[in-house]
């Protein structure tokens, strides 16, 4: 039987992640973010590497930048040549047999490299720990595959501490070719899908964020909400502001009398600046042609002024916003109700939402819309507006 080539695992690298994308199509950027695992959320640069005496390895780094594939040989065992060597002793992190397993958002950690930072590693780490004294490797496959998905290699080398993140690690016991067709990598797509699919629906209190999601629909009902009641309310369920969303800071003071009614802080590390109107606020006048409401330019005003100041004052705003830099901020708008536009009003909406640069304008409906998408996404109906 040949030795797989780089020809074909580049073909069945490809057909995996394309048919795993198609399989997800339907999740936005932000969704895929908040919940996939990072090699299948973002670009990736991949390395394969092929074995001739035994094995296959495909590492993903994800990155913000373009995708990469790139190959590289070895006459060395898989795990020999991906995975570091440590100390002369006998033990062995995992043994594994068998296939499509996976080992998620842990850290293997020798005991060395844990004694050392133990105070640090127990108060920082959220993952869960393995600790090994003498350890001889970290993996070894008797056969199939296995996924390193999330997970820290912490370890001792030369004298220096090494701490090696992967995003995902896939080995393979077999080098041969039949064992990396493209309809094989359909499958095993088919296959990661389902689990994430199951870990989901266990994982997200899925009735909690419905009976939510029904509140918010009777404030946007009714005629007589204010703004400060959605302030309310958004303070108490900011998730529904961005489904990502990681922190949320209301009425923030960015300095002066500039003061957002919330900023979040999504889990791809973004910030948005983000102003509220009544979902009653009309935004557009009945002239024709029509012109902006007097509520929608005083939005349009301040997110301006939010983004002007933040930029211009990075560094004093990082004292509380970590990760600011100049390109990765926006703002957004969220005013009134598209189901009361005219035709001619949601032209000059189109049209506006095109001039807006940095920032964008969402209309409390289109909101709603957007969060039953997400259920649906997940597997369960929700009646839309």
């Amino acid at each position: 039987m040949s030795v797989v080539t780089h020809s074909e695992l580049e073909a069945f690298i490809k057909k995996y992640l394309d048919r795993f994308a198609a399989l997800t199509t339907n999740l936005s950027e932000d969704q895929k973010v908040l919940l996939l695992p990072n090699y299948l959320a973002k670009k990736c640069k991949i390395i394969g590497t092929i074995s001739s005496v035994k094995g296959v390895g495909m590492r993903f780094n994800a990155t913000k930048n373009m995708e990469t594939l790139r190959f590289q040989y070895t006459d060395k065992p898989i795990e020999d040549t991906i995975l570091p060597s440590l100390s002369a002793g006998d033990n062995i992190f995992f043994v594994l047999d068998g296939q499509n397993q996976i080992l998620e958002n842990i850290n293997l950690v020798t005991k060395e490299f844990f004694v050392k930072y133990q105070n640090i590693i127990e108060k920082l780490t959220r993952s869960s720990n393995f600790i090994m004294d003498g350890a001889k490797k970290f993996i070894e496959i008797v056969s199939g595959d296995l996924k390193l998905v999330d997970c820290t290699l912490a370890f001792r080398k030369d004298g220096k501490d090494v701490l090696d993140r992967l995003d995902c690690l896939w080995l393979f016991s077999s080098n041969q070719s039949s064992d990396f067709s493209e309809s094989r990598a359909e499958l095993l797509a088919n296959m990661e899908y389902e689990k994430l699919a199951s870990k989901l629906v266990n994982r997200i209190p899925i009735q909690t964020l419905i009976g939510t999601i029904s509140e918010f629909k009777k404030h946007i009902d009714n005629r007589n909400t204010t703004e400060p009641d959605m302030q309310f309310f958004f303070e108490n369920n900011w998730i529904l502001l961005k489904i990502n969303a990681k922190r949320v800071f209301s009425k923030f003071n960015m300095g002066g009398d500039l003061i957002p009614d919330f900023i979040i802080e999504t889990s791809d590390n973004r910030y948005i600046l983000i102003e509220i109107e009544s979902p009653n606020e009309e935004l557009y006048t009945r002239e024709k042609p029509p012109r902006q409401s007097r509520k929608l330019r005083e939005s349009d005003s301040q997110i301006k002024s939010y983004l002007s100041y933040a930029h211009n004052n990075i560094l004093f705003l990082r004292q509380k916003l970590p990760f600011l830099s100049g390109d990765n901020i926006s703002g957004l708008i969220v005013i009134g109700r598209s189901g009361r536009l005219s035709d001619e009003h949601k032209k000059r909406l189109d049209q506006d939402r095109a001039y807006c640069k940095d920032y964008d304008i969402v209309t409390y409906d289109e909101l709603y819309r957007n969060l039953g998408t997400f259920l649906e996404n997940l597997g369960f109906r929700y009646s839309q507006i």
